[in-house]
């Protein structure tokens, strides 16, 4: 039940991850005609009800940065075990190890208890759920603005000493992260006998190119005619992710495809 609850709450993500984009404040502004102010406490009052506001506010942006370098670096070797588990076709099983001594045959996992379906979770949080954010905000370390600042933190200047270490960081996490993530994962949750909620592995890798590039356009193309790049993009990457699910079924669930 858990992993196909998480699946379910990994759909809903993907959801606003994909319609984010028209929540924007620069984009409300190009669509509306009765000026900035409307276009603004629409989008903040988007904003507020996913908790942005709160999050920005107790999270700084080099605080954001450093959490999405550590989950970059530690998904790798987090999702170790379960490599070896799906080389063994055991991902899925009731446990990871013995039950009895808490131990697994390859000595990977110790703890007593440690339940694969629970695992799993974390897995697809780290590789699925969290995929968008943690590539949106690497790319947001290289987006600066007209006046030669951080578009994302104006107190940071393009090119300082904090503005390098910002980018090295983004860059050395992208490496660990950005493979494991979009080629590692999609494989995973296929041969994962827990989850029925599962896709064709090549689509999971489309979609979340998809997201990618979403994620990308959004960071740097944001005034005047660079809004409709971004808005003529988001409409075909949407609807070519529509006609995927509606020909092709990616899902096994059938019912997931005519819903996505």
């Amino acid at each position: 039940v858990l992993p196909n609850r998480i699946a379910l709450l990994a759909l809903f993500v993907e959801a606003y991850t994909l319609s984010s984009v028209a929540f924007q404040e620069n984009v409300l502004y190009y669509w509306m005609e009765d000026g900035s102010q409307n276009a603004s406490n629409i989008s903040q009052g988007v904003k507020t009800v996913v908790g942005l506001p709160w999050f920005q506010q107790v999270f700084t942006f080099n605080v954001r940065i450093g959490i999405c370098f550590l989950l970059a670096v530690i998904y790798p070797f987090f999702a170790k075990p379960a490599i070896r588990m799906a080389r063994d076709g055991k991902l899925g099983e009731a446990s990871m190890g013995n039950e009895e001594t808490g131990e697994q045959s390859n000595g990977s996992i110790r703890q007593r208890g440690y339940n694969t379906k629970i695992y799993m979770a974390f897995v697809t949080l780290l590789g699925s759920s969290l995929y968008a954010p943690i590539m949106t905000t690497f790319l947001s370390t290289i987006s600066c603005d007209d006046t030669n600042r951080l578009a994302q933190e104006p107190n940071i200047d393009c090119g300082s000493l904090t503005h390098f270490l910002l980018v090295t960081s983004a860059i050395l996490g992208a490496v660990f992260y950005y493979p494991a993530a979009t080629f590692l994962f999609p494989n995973l949750q296929f041969k994962d006998k827990s989850l029925d909620i599962k896709y064709d592995t090549t689509y999971i890798v489309i979609v979340t190119q998809g997201k990618l590039i979403l994620g990308g356009l959004a960071t740097f193309y944001t005034t005047g005619p660079e809004v409709r790049v971004l808005l003529f993009v988001s409409v075909f990457i949407c609807t070519y992710f529509s006609f995927h699910s509606f020909k092709f079924s990616p899902c096994l669930v059938d019912v997931i495809n005519t819903l996505v």
